[in-house]
């Protein structure tokens, strides 16, 4: 388990970010009451998410235990990222307020890193990130997006692990999710330093009251 931040750091950090920033909850939570994300349930590794997860994420949104802003190109948020949740500080990052479907469905991928820090669940970075990009691409297929990912204003393409897709195709489609899917959106993700072979941070730290 990750080292916790002390709730005095904790504080000051979130208040930071307060008086810095726009309030993004309601567009946050707009996207997790919409059509498009209450309509998806995954089922995958023995972990559930649905509609009744993501309310659960957005009653915690409007009661302030889970903060979400809107940051513009600062350093709080890294270069390339349209959005970030924070573990430590239970706090969700936006580069932009959420009107294409990129965005949102950026939000969407880390509400689901939200939503499992909200269950703590014990999961490595990867399969964290895993479950947060099939869900995303779900999202997106239910938004009507085909084709290659372009950030807002149609120019700049978002690399964006292609497995995802297959497996939300096989999912909506009601065929059996190929094992060569799982394997290559796996194997996209722990190429990626920052989720090989560790733990996804602070496991346990769950969102404060």
């Amino acid at each position: 388990m990750g080292k916790k931040t002390p709730d005095a750091e904790y504080k000051r950090q979130r208040k930071a970010l307060a008086d810095t920033y726009e309030d993004a909850s309601e567009a946050v939570n707009a996207i997790l009451f919409s059509r498009e994300a209450q309509e998806i349930t995954l089922s995958f590794g023995g972990v559930l998410y649905d509609g009744g997860s993501l309310r659960k994420l957005s009653l915690l949104i409007a009661n302030q235990r889970v903060l979400a802003f809107v940051v513009g190109n600062t350093t709080d948020l890294p270069p390339g990222s349209e959005a970030k949740y924070l573990q430590d500080i239970d706090a969700i990052l936006l580069r932009h307020q959420p009107t294409d479907a990129y965005t949102k469905s950026a939000v969407i991928h880390e509400c689901i890193h939200a939503i499992n820090d909200m269950n703590k669940l014990d999961i490595t970075s990867a399969d964290n990130e895993k479950y947060a990009y099939i869900f995303q691409a779900l999202y997106l297929r239910n938004l009507n997006f085909a084709g290659n990912i372009i950030g807002a204003g149609g120019t700049r393409d978002i690399r964006f692990p292609p497995a995802a897709f297959n497996i939300a195709d096989s999912i909506r489609n009601r065929r059996s999710v190929s094992l060569d899917d799982v394997t290559h959106l796996q194997a996209t993700l722990q190429s990626n330093i920052e989720y090989k072979n560790i733990k996804a941070k602070s496991p346990d730290d769950g969102i404060r009251k």
